[in-house]
């Protein structure tokens, strides 16, 4: 009996373990999701933005954490994404607060929108900072994670060809 006891635990165990890696895969972002809803409060006033209110429009997300290195690539990123707004290119940085204080927020024009990974499981980015460009279907067509300077050439040619002049989001 407690031979048989064994047993049964350790295939529980292994069947928990399984639903745990599988759960974790699944929250994992890859190139040719769809994207779940996402709606987030913005860091200072105002109203929250939908990623589901945005559908029929590309979206470029500019994902941040800590940021004090980053506020002149966000200079850039503020460039590119008022070039392409003629496009229809909607820009948002959400910015990782992890329980940071309001005064570290990064400074841009953009809209600026709080996410806290405690939120939610289904969009887990790491490493920050990303650039994410969303098409207007709601599919995710481009990830770039890591350094926002590094990725920013990586960025600009993407857009070029993902909203080149025809109007049209050509997918990867």
């Amino acid at each position: 009996m407690e031979h048989s006891s064994r047993i049964l635990l350790l295939v529980l165990a292994a069947l928990i373990a399984s639903f745990s890696v599988a759960d974790t895969a699944s929250s994992k972002l890859s190139i040719g999701d769809t994207l779940a809803e996402l709606a987030l409060p913005p860091v200072m006033g105002g109203y929250a933005k939908s990623l589901n209110e945005q559908r029929g429009k590309p979206v470029m997300l500019i994902w941040v954490g800590a940021c004090h290195q980053c506020q002149e690539a966000l200079e850039q990123y503020e460039q590119l994404a008022r070039q392409y707004s003629k496009n229809g290119l909607v820009t948002w940085v959400i910015w990782d607060t992890d329980d940071r204080l309001v005064k570290d927020a990064p400074h841009t024009s953009l809209p600026l929108l709080a996410y806290n990974q405690k939120l939610t499981r289904a969009w887990q980015i790491n490493p920050l900072p990303a650039v994410m460009l969303v098409s207007p279907d709601g599919t995710l067509d481009y990830l770039y994670a890591g350094s926002l300077f590094r990725n920013m050439e990586f960025t600009r040619r993407a857009l070029s060809h993902w909203l080149s002049g025809d109007g049209v989001v050509h997918q990867r």
